[in-house]
């Protein structure tokens, strides 16, 4: 049944490129409020503050992801909104693109790729760039129902890997140029009587792969450029270079290599409490596509297939363009895509070693295993073990793409 209905998507993104009905977007007439300077932050994160950075013997808070806003789930009102998408992510190239610029291929970032849907350029309320949204939020009609809330049933009783933030050095007040963080994945909980209160009293295990030599001291992503502006930490700019950093993709924390990212928490005055967070990153479509391919196999279970989807549905409607920021190249081809998620963060106690996440089970079992032998001959593993390239299965132009 789930094969039958992700081929149907195949056949409906290449038959319908506008597909802007699905995503709750209508044909709105250029909007005379988008193309203003943003307005620091609110679409965009909030600027470093003056001062210089280095120690002051702030304090530090502990913070774990219990929910995640993918795209299709508002954040505000906890509802089902296939336009959700359009207020998740950050401005990140500095421009407006309405649907009527998409539509016409005049968005002034990078022209679409020739198989790339009518809306691939839009951009969501405010301004904010998130492709893989709008993407998601597209894809959800052929996904089971309320696929977002059982994702988020997972991770609120730690049946899954989470992000855990540690931020030190964190003044009294409002602004701090110097706050850096450090970032792990957490161990699941499997079991039902091990699910977390809640109340700040949890302990969690940092899973081994997010540090160096089994080392809580060593983690293996860092933002040493932390800051903390109107209450609201940032995890640097968005013009530094990050090297890797794990990220929700459908359904699972992966470790990726984006091309740029920037993540912020709004805390209370205290600083004991997230009431809002934003992660954002751009990556650039192959290294994307090696991200999404085992995705999609796990519900498929069909390699050729898999990567038909990753080069019709994904590769095809990149909005930026590769490089440093703002991302915007307007005699180039779009070979970029921008991404957001919402982030529901919770305090905790402690960090309270370092421990193995059990492997993640195949939904596919045996099923289509001479393909999946001939993908992984031809690619690197990934973090759960499954290959993470089988372009040689199905080529893009065999895919009906140019990508």
């Amino acid at each position: 049944m789930v094969r039958r209905v992700l081929s149907a998507m195949l056949l409906v993104s290449a038959a319908v490129p506008g597909c802007q009905a699905v995503a709750g977007i209508d044909d709105r007439e250029l909007d005379p409020a988008w193309g203003k300077p943003a307005v620091v932050g609110t679409r965009t994160p909030p600027e470093r503050p003056s001062g210089t950075a280095a120690p002051g013997g702030g304090d530090q808070r502990r913070f774990i992801v219990r929910t995640v806003y993918l795209g299709t789930v508002d954040p505000q009102t906890d509802v089902e909104d296939s336009t959700a998408w359009r207020r998740i992510g950050y401005d990140l190239d500095g421009k407006c693109t309405t649907a009527e610029q998409s539509k016409s291929n005049n968005s002034g970032v990078c022209n679409k790729v020739t198989a790339a849907q009518e809306m691939a350029l839009e951009d969501g309320d405010d301004c904010r760039d998130n492709a893989g949204g709008r993407l998601m939020a597209f894809s959800a009609q052929f996904l089971s129902t309320g696929f977002e809330k059982n994702i988020q049933s997972q991770l609120d009783d730690a049946r899954v890997s989470s992000l855990m933030l540690e931020l030190d050095d964190l003044g009294g007040g409002p602004d701090d140029p110097y706050v850096p963080g450090r970032l792990y994945t957490s161990v699941p909980r499997p079991k039902a009587e091990n699910s977390p209160i809640w109340n700040g009293s949890d302990e969690f295990y940092a899973d081994t792969g997010s540090v160096e030599s089994g080392d809580l001291k060593q983690p293996k992503y860092v933002f040493a450029r932390g800051y903390l502006k109107g209450n609201v930490w940032v995890s640097g700019d968005l013009a530094d270079k990050p090297s890797k950093m794990p990220m929700m993709f459908y359904d699972r924390f992966l470790e990726v290599e984006p091309e740029a990212v920037v993540l912020t928490l709004e805390l209370d005055e205290h600083h004991d409490k997230v009431k809002r967070s934003v992660l954002a990153a751009v990556m650039n479509v192959p290294r994307l596509t090696t991200v999404f391919l085992p995705v999609f196999y796990e519900s498929i279970c069909s390699w050729q297939e898999a990567t038909a989807m990753v080069y019709t549905v994904v590769a095809p409607n990149a909005d930026l363009v590769s490089g440093s920021a703002p991302f915007v190249a307007p005699t180039k081809t779009c070979d970029a895509m921008s991404l957001g998620w919402m982030l529901r963060w919770e305090p905790f106690k402690r960090i309270a070693g370092v421990g193995t996440s059990p492997p993640r089970p195949s939904a596919c079992g045996t099923d289509d295993a001479g393909a999946a032998g001939a993908a992984g001959a031809s690619g690197d593993a990934g973090t759960d073990g499954s290959p993470q390239d089988a372009a040689g299965v199905l080529d893009a132009g065999e895919a009906g793409s140019d990508v």
